[in-house]
This record gives C-alpha cells, structure tokens and sequence, in this order.
C-alpha cells in the first residue's frame, strides 16, 4: 500500500513538471517567433551611436605662441621679448 501511495505522488509530480514543461515550450515558441519578426523588420529605427550623432567639424590649430610652444624658446616666453622692455 504504500509504494501505491509513493506511485501517485510521483505520477502526480510528473503530471506537473510536464506542464510546466509545456508552458515554457510554449513561451519559447512565441519568442522565436518574436525574435524572426524583429529580425525580419530590420529593427528599424534602432541605430549606432555613430550613425545617429551629427559630424563635429575639427577647430583649426591655435595660432603660434597662444597656447605654449609655437614660437618660443626654451624658457618658455617668446623670442622677442624682454623682461626690461
């Protein structure tokens, strides 16, 4: 008697673990389906940073002495200048 009892339980667990089961076939099928209709759309809408962003024009160099080197000497000031005048 008690291996019957042991015997539907576990039936009774089968039962449910197949349902289980096939509610997640189910849902596995219904995101396949969602995934090849995404792909088949072409995700549109949906870009890279890059193909989305306007072209930033480059800014022209600094004329020379503005920013440090262009033009000066090794102390750093530039070649015509004099601390006296």
């Amino acid at each position: 008697m008690r291996h019957d009892q042991e015997k539907a339980e576990l039936r009774k667990e089968v039962k449910g673990l197949r349902s289980e089961r096939d509610s997640m076939d189910k849902m596995m099928y219904r995101k396949e389906k969602e995934i090849e209709e995404m792909k088949q759309r072409g995700r549109a809408g949906v870009q890279t940073r890059g193909s989305s962003a306007a072209p930033r024009s480059r800014g022209v160099s600094p004329a020379p002495g503005m920013l440090g080197g262009g033009g000066k000497g090794p102390s750093g000031l530039s070649k015509g200048f004099t601390p006296d005048g």
